[in-house]
């Protein structure tokens, strides 16, 4: 279970993919998402890290070996990398993360725990930004 505050944190956190100028935010539904979901002929996609596994703050060094094996587990996806972006915290570092697209939510939820993430951003074409908890 998490807390109350670390919900709110995810949910007042900007989710960027800079390359492809979008900037996911849960709840609402993202038109230059899905242009790039129409573009790669597919409908489901997630955001997802593998920084801070159960919130608790590594080193960037660690994060950053973290992310280069969930990076390797992406390999058959199409993905694109962005960053978490707390607008509560601003002592929480801003997260490494990736776009992935093509991925279920099944999907999502075996990498997602793999890494010991407490949630997960999953989506749809034409649909919001979802938060999946996965604990």
């Amino acid at each position: 279970m998490i807390s109350n505050q670390l919900l709110i944190s995810y949910c007042e956190t900007d989710y960027r993919v800079p390359s492809e100028n979008i900037t996911i935010r849960l709840g609402e539904h993202h038109p230059n998402l899905d242009q790039l979901l129409l573009k790669n002929n597919t409908e489901d996609w997630c955001f997802i890290t593998a920084w801070n596994p159960k919130s608790n703050m590594l080193s960037t060094l660690e994060n950053n070996e973290l992310n280069k094996l969930l990076e390797r587990d992406l390999r058959n996806f199409t993905y694109y990398k962005g960053k978490g972006e707390s607008k509560m915290n601003s002592k929480w570092p801003s997260e490494e993360s990736f776009l992935v697209l093509g991925i279920s939510v099944d999907q999502a939820k075996k990498i997602g725990d793999k890494y010991r993430q407490n949630a997960v951003i999953i989506g749809k074409l034409k649909g919001p930004a979802e938060l999946f908890v996965l604990v």
